[in-house]
């Protein structure tokens, strides 16, 4: 259907420098749909944050990571 009538389309790419000893592991992807990614709401009314990988506000993000890191 959205090759047929198009419509928005999102993509994120993210490269993490990886330790030395791990340099030579083969890439990955991660086919991560919005619907999988958790929100969570922000102190004070501040807003929202969708969180991607890693843990924020007691929601886990989806995305595994060869190294600890936290996207939202």
């Amino acid at each position: 259907a959205f090759t047929k009538s198009g419509g928005t389309f999102e993509v994120l790419q993210l490269w993490v420098n990886l330790p030395s000893r791990s340099k030579r592991e083969a890439p990955a992807y991660q086919d991560l749909r919005a619907n999988d990614i958790p929100t969570v709401a922000l102190a004070n009314g501040a807003g929202t944050a969708r969180v991607i990988a890693g843990e924020l506000l007691g929601a886990r993000g989806p995305a595994k990571t060869h190294s600890p890191v936290v996207i939202a």
